[in-house]
């Protein structure tokens, strides 16, 4: 069985309730001969769970409570993990030994961490954008845009574009950037926010 979880690096994942059905579809009585592991697939994190809860009907404690701490979350680097729990008892006949994994995400916590995302530079962009259009007209006004070239033997035409369609594009990217530039400095100048507290 595989599932999937997430959490902030730092937080507590689970808890995971865990059991291993006898052949009748029962659960057994625990923790009686009944042993469980907890481990994090290319890390130091494995250990012995001994925490046990109810049933899906609250009456008996016969599932094994599997989580990760705060501490050891904390360790992991952002990214996919695989989260190992196994339940064995080597006293039945057969042995029985039952593994679930969990596919666990792992995101950078921002309280409480120097944690800054990299947000996507829509301004830096559109300028680059724009400092291209601007080298291909200066090529266009030059007479240096290449229309034809010859490869392995075989003529090739290139379609350029045409210098209205670059004066267009021109025009549009620096509307753009305008509008950028408006909101960021709208942003700048934004009032802080009064919180009050009850």
């Amino acid at each position: 069985m595989t599932e999937t979880a997430s959490i902030y690096k730092g937080d507590t994942a689970g808890p995971w309730r865990v059991a291993a059905p006898l052949d009748d579809g029962t659960l057994p009585a625990l923790p009686g001969a009944y042993t469980c592991k907890i481990k994090v697939a290319g890390t130091a994190i494995e250990r012995s769970v001994t925490d046990i809860g109810p049933d899906d009907d609250g009456t008996a404690n016969r599932r094994f409570l599997a989580a990760l701490t705060p501490t050891e979350t904390a360790t992991l680097a952002a990214g996919q993990y695989v989260v190992a729990i196994e339940i064995e008892n080597t006293g039945l006949t057969p042995p029985l030994r039952v593994e679930t994994h969990i596919i666990l995400t792992v995101s950078e916590q921002v309280i409480g961490s120097d944690y800054v995302p990299t947000l996507p530079d829509t301004l830096g962009e559109l300028r680059a954008d724009l400092a291209a259009v601007n080298a291909a007209i200066r090529k266009i006004v030059a007479g240096e845009m290449v229309k034809e070239v010859w490869r392995d033997g075989r003529r090739i035409v290139r379609e350029n574009p045409s210098y209205d369609m670059l004066m267009r594009h021109k025009a549009e990217l620096e509307r753009k950037i305008e509008e950028e530039g408006n909101l960021a400095e709208a942003g700048k100048r934004r009032r802080p926010i009064r919180l009050i507290y009850a």
